[in-house]
């Protein structure tokens, strides 16, 4: 498979596929850092924020991979469980419920990161936004961005979080493009870059903080920006 050239070009993709928090969407990081550190301060000095914010995201993960299929629950339903599985992995009491319902309510009403309304205005290919979210909470979010209309794939349709296959292959069936035309562009390495490749599509990473790969990374991306609109504007 030839490399992809810059700007993004009708003659070399049928559609674009695109992650939605922390891509298309702000995320709630303020929110869940001042979580980690309320269950620090609970803690007693047991447990940093660093670390309890990562035992907390290993755990969602955890969880993630674990509902598919027959088994597949909502992520209004993994999030309370997180919290409390976190919550009682550091022997602390917290107000799980508060927090949970607080950090839904965030992700329904997230604003568009300064680059998203213009990438997807520019973009000359169509585009399906592909979501571990809840249907009906990022519809919501969507529509207050002003950016409802597309195609929209969540994790509540496919019955599965990226990176796992399903997500991936519902929005190849429902933009009718093969893998090898079609590019998804998300932030997060593991279910963006590595899920996306293991089906066969070329990927974008949108690395806005100059990080590094995860040591374990099962893939490698073609592309790596920093700004949606590198995708759409190289050379300009």
């Amino acid at each position: 498979m030839s490399p992809l050239s810059l700007p993004l070009s009708a003659d070399e993709l049928d559609a674009v596929l695109l992650d939605v928090d922390g891509t298309v969407l702000a995320e709630d990081i303020p929110l869940l850092e001042a979580a980690c550190r309320r269950m620090a301060d609970a803690s007693g000095g047991a447990a940093t924020a660093e670390r309890i914010g990562t035992w907390w995201a290993d755990r969602w993960f955890e969880l993630c991979d674990l509902s598919s299929g027959d088994r597949f629950r909502l992520c209004s339903e993994l999030l309370p469980q997180s919290i409390d599985d976190t919550v009682a992995h550091y022997g602390i009491r917290f107000e799980v419920a508060a927090w949970a319902e607080a950090i839904t309510a965030y992700a329904g009403r997230a604003v568009p990161v300064p680059d998203a309304p213009d990438f997807i205005a520019e973009v000359p290919v169509p585009v399906c936004i592909v979501s571990n979210r809840d249907k009906d909470n990022l519809l919501a979010s969507l529509a207050l961005a002003g950016l409802d209309g597309l195609d929209v794939v969540t994790s509540e349709d496919a019955r599965a979080y990226k990176p796992l296959p399903r997500p991936f292959e519902m929005a190849l069936e429902l933009t009718g493009t093969s893998p090898e035309r079609t590019l998804h562009i998300g932030d997060s390495y593991r279910a963006d870059v590595c899920g996306a490749a293991a089906v066969g599509i070329r990927t974008a990473w949108l690395n806005r903080d100059g990080k590094q790969p995860p040591p374990d990374a099962t893939a490698n991306p073609d592309l790596v920006v920093r700004t949606l609109l590198e995708l759409v504007r190289a050379g300009r």
